[in-house]
Order: structure tokens, then C-alpha cells, then sequence
């Protein structure tokens, strides 16, 4: 669940951020930026389970896929961001 989340997060950011910068270095960036936003993920699984909508499994499931979106994220936006400084992508 985690990587179809982390997945899909980034294809809904690239073609946006490819469009606006025209550069695919400089998109990649961004969209692995926008991999650790994972508290929408949490409030929403919180109101379908005080619906009834989500049993506990679900709930567990997603708060769990958040953090670790999360995390995941932040470690590879930093990757990402160290290569772009040392090789001077986001400077051309």
C-alpha cells in the first residue's frame, strides 16, 4: 500500500511540475517533495472510521502508509536534493 501510495503521489505531481518548469530534473524534485503529505491520509481515514466506513485494519493501514510515506519520502527528497546540490541541477 505503500508504494502504489508513494507511487501515485508522485505521477498526480510530475506532469504539473513538468509543465510549469519545463525541466525534468527540476520536476522530479518537486514531485519527490511531495511525497511526505500524509495527514491528509490521516484525516481522512479518522472521519471513515467514525463513520463506520473503515474497520480497524483500514484505519491501522493508512495511518501506517502515511508515516511511512512520510519518512520514505523525506529520506528521498533528501537524496535527491544532496545530487541536485553537488551536481548543480536546480542552478543551470
Amino acid at each position: 500500500m505503500t508504494g502504489i501510495a508513494l507511487l501515485f503521489k508522485f505521477l498526480g505531481t510530475f506532469p504539473f511540475a513538468f509543465a510549469k518548469l519545463k525541466d525534468i530534473n527540476k520536476s522530479i524534485l518537486v514531485s519527490i517533495g511531495m511525497l511526505p503529505r500524509g495527514g491528509m491520509g490521516v484525516l481522512v481515514a479518522s472521519i471513515g472510521f467514525s463513520l463506520g466506513l473503515l474497520d480497524n485494519y483500514g484505519f491501522i493501514s493508512t495511518v501506517f502508509m502515511s508515516i511511512f510515506t512520510t519518512i520514505i519520502g523525506a529520506i528521498l527528497f533528501n537524496k535527491f536534493w544532496e545530487n541536485s546540490i553537488r551536481y548543480k541541477i536546480l542552478f543551470k
